[in-house]
């Protein structure tokens, strides 16, 4: 009796080591240090194979603490976006030229 072959597109929910690195984006000796140290969960054994729960998977990568240190490419954005803000190139502007009105005027020295 043949089996009509599966029609939805599922991710499985077990995974292979190599699968489970890759699904959080890191090599697996990176993956191995992980579960090592219990960031990453351990995996289940089905006879000979183990297989990582990718629902586990996903619970331990939110868990995960945020990067707290600036975005460098962040960074630059909000200055491109300051920069192309027509009132904010305004504002800083006319402070400058503020500055310069209060500041005490430089006669030309004689030579």
């Amino acid at each position: 009796m043949a089996t009509d072959p599966d029609t939805l597109a599922y991710p499985p929910r077990g995974l292979s080591r190599d699968e489970a690195a890759r699904y959080i984006g890191v090599g697996t000796t990176k993956f191995d240090q992980m579960v090592a140290d219990r960031r990453m969960p351990r995996p289940k054994r089905i006879d000979g194979r183990l297989v990582w729960d990718r629902l586990q998977i996903d619970a331990a990568f939110s868990d995960l603490p945020e990067d707290v240190r600036a975005n460098p490419l962040d960074r630059m954005f909000e200055k491109r976006t300051e920069m192309e803000d027509p009132s904010v190139v305004q504002a800083r502007v006319l402070a400058k030229l503020d500055a310069l009105r209060k500041q005490p005027s430089k006669k030309p020295r004689d030579r």
